[in-house]
């Protein structure tokens, strides 16, 4: 864990979780992000509902600035291993990372955001997948776009 670029958020979990006598991991840093250790069953899920409409809020703000970066990391990591990279590499890749900071302050725990940021960009067309492992692939309107860039 790199205390340097710790979060003031991130900062008060490991108080939190040292204050209830836990081992403040990454691991159990990143379950308090999503189940506050001094929090209720109900004030948890409150709370998990409305850092999920966060999320959301900042996706539909500016969906094609982050389809774009996202569609690019996932095209970038074909060419680069002949297969698309799991959520979680697309997630954690420095351009998705920077974008998040850009638009949240700080990225959110992967386990909140990921169903609505790829709901998301796969609804409106910027990825797509199916089942397969590693199937994450830039969409049709990644596609449709990088087809615009290269007549202009």
């Amino acid at each position: 864990m790199d205390l340097i670029n710790c979060t003031e958020a991130r900062a008060e979990l490991i108080i939190e979780l040292l204050i209830t006598g836990q081992v403040p991991t990454p691991e159990a840093v990143a379950n308090a992000a999503v189940n506050p250790p001094n929090m209720n069953g109900d004030e948890a899920r409150a709370y998990r509902r409305e850092e999920i409409k966060q999320i959301e809020s900042a996706i539909r703000r500016d969906c094609d600035a982050l389809g774009e970066v996202m569609s690019t990391v996932v095209v970038e990591f074909w060419a680069a291993f002949e297969a698309g990279p799991t959520w979680q590499e697309a997630w954690n890749s420095e351009p998705v990372q920077t974008w998040w900071m850009w638009g949240l302050g700080e990225p959110p725990e992967y386990q909140l955001g990921r169903k609505p940021t790829f709901t998301i960009l796969e609804r409106r067309g910027w990825i797509a997948t199916n089942r397969a492992p590693r199937s994450l692939c830039a969409g049709r309107l990644a596609q449709r776009y990088e087809e615009f860039l290269s007549t202009t």
